[in-house]
């Protein structure tokens, strides 16, 4: 490849680029779906407790709401002291 580029090629070779990225992405989409749906499936059938989660769908939800926030904020709280520190 040559040394020097002239901008229209450099933007080309870039739009080639992240096409390239893109197509591999929308690619193995599918396959992560296959993969998310089977250890769904296999939890289900494996872990009887797991049923349980649809009769207390409504206090499993906000559990979950509520632990993510907390985590969420942990991490806020640890995250800018770290920005803190580093500047």
């Amino acid at each position: 490849m040559r040394e020097h580029l002239s901008q229209k090629e450099l933007l080309d070779h870039i739009g080639k680029l992240q096409d390239r990225e893109r197509q591999k992405i929308t690619s193995m989409g599918l396959s992560n779906w296959v993969l998310f749906a089977t250890i769904g499936t296999l939890s289900y059938l494996l872990f009887p407790g797991i049923s349980l989660i649809r009769d207390n769908f409504y206090f499993t939800m906000l559990s979950y709401v509520l632990f993510l926030n907390l985590v969420i904020a942990v991490f806020d709280v640890f995250n800018s002291r770290f920005r803190q520190q580093k500047y």
